[in-house]
Order: structure tokens, then C-alpha cells, then sequence
């Protein structure tokens, strides 16, 4: 991307511009961010999931306390959503690419400790996408959670 791009966006009135204007200029703006592998991500995913399993033999063998084990599995439960949305939207690898292998490992990984299969959060999320806020037709919408007729 040329930096032009950017520097047009600082100090500058977006407003006046149509939306196929902000479109191309978006596109700039992220082309600077993207190609490669979001290793960071894959690192995390991995890493969430090793430290999550971890716990298990060491609190059973009482080598960790129940007392210390319950945050950090706390928080590997919270951390591993993140690394799943990156593989639920294709940005490790696209399908047909040499690398999908490593995007559908890390989905299918990192979501173990929420005991929700990949398959399952990625259908939900493309709902959610479809009909994001609806009330009803969001799957992460409060309303259509509460169930029929509240």
C-alpha cells in the first residue's frame, strides 16, 4: 500500500467522500496489515489450549491447588474464543490453500476448553453475522437466548 492512503485519511473530512470512495480507501488502509501468517494467533490458540490441559494432571496430582488451578482455567476459558473467530473466518488459511490444515487445527483445538465444537461456533457466528442485532435472528442477542414468547 502506498502510504498516501493513510496520510489522506489524517486530517481529512471522510464525509465528503462517497462510499465507494471509503471502500477503496479502507481497502489501502488494511492491505498494509494483511499476507503472512497470523502467528500470533496460531501461538495463542495452541498455547491457551497447552497451559488449559496442563492443569488437569497437575491439580489431580495435587501438585496445584484447586485454589490457583480455578483462575487460570477461568481465564484459558475466556482467552480461547479469540484464536477460534480467527480460524471461523478463514484468516489463517483459506480453503484450498496448503496451510487450511493448521486453520481447521487451531478452530477445532482452541475451543476445547469451552467444550464447544468448531463446527458449532462457526455456524452460530455466520448467524450472528447474518442477522447481526436482530432480536430475534441473532444468535447472541438476548432476546432470542431467552427463548420463544419472552
Amino acid at each position: 500500500m502506498d502510504m498516501s492512503a493513510a496520510a489522506t485519511a489524517q486530517g481529512r473530512d471522510l464525509s465528503a467522500l462517497s462510499s465507494g470512495e471509503l471502500m477503496k480507501l479502507e481497502k489501502q488502509i488494511a492491505e498494509r496489515y494483511m499476507g503472512g501468517l497470523p502467528w500470533g494467533s496460531i501461538g495463542w490458540g495452541l498455547g491457551n489450549l497447552a497451559v488449559w490441559l496442563s492443569l488437569w494432571p497437575l491439580t489431580l496430582s495435587g501438585v496445584l491447588p484447586l485454589w490457583a488451578a480455578f483462575p487460570i482455567a477461568t481465564l484459558n476459558v475466556m482467552l480461547c474464543y479469540l484464536p477460534s473467530h480467527e480460524a471461523q473466518h478463514r484468516i489463517i488459511a483459506r480453503e484450498g490453500e496448503p496451510l487450511f490444515w493448521l486453520n481447521e487445527l487451531v478452530g477445532h483445538l482452541s475451543t476445547i476448553p469451552m467444550m464447544l465444537p468448531y463446527g458449532v461456533a462457526r455456524l452460530t457466528h455466520y448467524e450472528h453475522h447474518k442477522h447481526a442485532n436482530h432480536p430475534e435472528l441473532d444468535p447472541i442477542s438476548a432476546r432470542s437466548r431467552a427463548g420463544p414468547g419472552t
